[in-house]
């Protein structure tokens, strides 16, 4: 059997509709660019350059020089849009700035991509950040859009997929997962024990088996619908889509993953 890349985007997509899941991974058939993917990314891309400087040359100057660098243009409506999208990233960018954690020491590793192999399935996930503290290391995962309650950041697949990944890379799990809302200034902060982690390996492994024996792909239409890149060739999607409304960030892949 060849060889199985699980992404916790990718196995999110069949979780929230498998027939999205065939027409991007089975299929392939391309993807639309999205304003909200795109001013994601261009966030993401300014804040790893930011703190991938030396503490003592961050400037605004510079912050903001990267940010208007990296700037993602594609998927925007029209200029306005563009600029709506732009000034909040701008304003994000300003608010990390200004955070007490601004002069800290740079991370030990920011926007890197990690694989485990086990048998013919590859774990692999891009993740944000992680840091050194006094208790062990420290994974941040950078969100834009609404911030999300603590029993939502217990429960996410996405997380526990990153700190297994972080584990098997610095062989020890980490002390702690940040989600940050960099809009709001909101830190939700979960944990996965050692034993957690051994029963989620488990649970990750099972669910690909699930994805790979899958030749269904059944729809499920909702409320973000509008928002699909293959609404066109779903008749269920259609029936219930309504306007394009931006989904909420449990939706939305990591940037650069798939």
């Amino acid at each position: 059997m060849a060889v199985f890349f699980a992404s916790p985007t990718k196995l999110a997509v069949w979780r929230q509709c498998r027939r999205r899941y065939r027409f991007r991974y089975v299929d392939r058939l391309p993807k639309k660019a999205w304003p909200w993917l795109s001013f994601g990314q261009s966030v993401h891309v300014a804040l790893k350059d930011l703190f991938d400087t030396r503490p003592e040359n961050r400037t605004w100057a510079r912050a903001e020089r990267f940010y208007r660098r990296g700037w993602v243009r594609r998927g925007y409506a029209d200029a306005a849009q563009e600029r709506a999208y732009f000034e909040r990233g701008l304003a994000a960018l300003r608010r990390v700035f200004a955070a007490d954690g601004i002069a800290a020491p740079r991370p030990r590793l920011l926007e890197f991509t990690v694989q485990q192999k086990i048998g013919d399935v590859v774990l692999c996930g891009k993740v944000d950040r992680v840091d050194d503290s006094l208790r062990g290391l420290v994974v941040t995962d950078y969100k834009t859009g609404r911030p999300r309650a603590p029993e939502q950041a217990q429960a996410d697949h996405a997380f526990t997929m990153y700190a297994l990944l972080v584990a098997e890379r610095f062989k020890r799990p980490p002390s702690k997962l940040v989600w940050d809302f960099v809009e709001t200034g909101d830190r939700v902060e979960t944990r996965r024990p050692p034993d957690a982690l051994e029963r989620a390996r488990a649970d990750v492994l099972h669910l690909v088996e699930r994805v790979r024996a899958d030749d269904e792909f059944p729809p499920s239409p909702g409320r973000y619908c509008g928002a699909c890149d293959y609404l066109e060739r779903c008749p269920e999607g259609l029936a219930r889509a309504g306007a394009v409304e931006e989904p909420p960030a449990e939706w939305l892949p990591a940037p650069g993953e798939e």
